[in-house]
């Protein structure tokens, strides 16, 4: 014998079922967010620099870089002259002192050890303290954009992630 779909209504709201239906709309839109992220949010892909050291040109007025060694991979394929960079010198907290903003201005034409050094062009004028020839530090340079999806792609070796050089 067919229920009629009054009956089954009314069968829900005495059953309370208004609040379970509620909850399933909230999950599945957190979800249908977190999936709109994960497919089509860019976000910053990174090469990082180490035995990086402050250079400067000149004793008045010095034109100030920065050298740093890569790993071959990343200095060879997949930085680009002219990408940002961001600075950190050791020793200087960035929430206190700022950060050094840089360039990609030239790069080591072969490798050593792995490693291929690159060159900088060092704009000093947000931060905070004296700078003196020889520091020491690290570097980020921004390589491109990935969503989260091309990085596990990636990483899981299916090569799909290919961030181009968008700022």
């Amino acid at each position: 014998m067919p229920i009629s779909f009054s009956q089954t209504t009314e069968s829900l709201k005495k059953d309370h079922f208004q609040p379970f239906v509620l909850w399933c709309a909230v999950v599945v839109v957190v979800l249908a967010l977190w999936l709109a992220w994960f497919i089509a949010w860019p976000m910053p892909v990174y090469a990082y620099g180490r035995e990086g050291r402050l250079l400067a040109d000149g004793e008045t007025n010095p034109n100030w870089s920065f050298s740093a060694a890569f790993s071959a991979a990343d200095a060879l394929g997949r930085i680009e002259i002219g990408a940002p960079a961001t600075v950190a010198l050791d020793g200087f907290a960035p929430a206190e002192f700022g950060r050094l903003t840089a360039t990609v201005r030239a790069r080591q034409a072969g490798v050593e050890k792995g490693r291929s050094r690159l060159w900088f062009d060092i704009d000093p004028t947000a931060f905070k303290a004296p700078l003196e020839p020889g520091l020491t530090g690290q570097v980020r340079v921004l390589i491109g954009q990935a969503t989260p999806w091309q990085r596990v792609s990636a990483a899981l070796g299916h090569h799909t992630a290919t961030p181009g050089a968008t700022p």
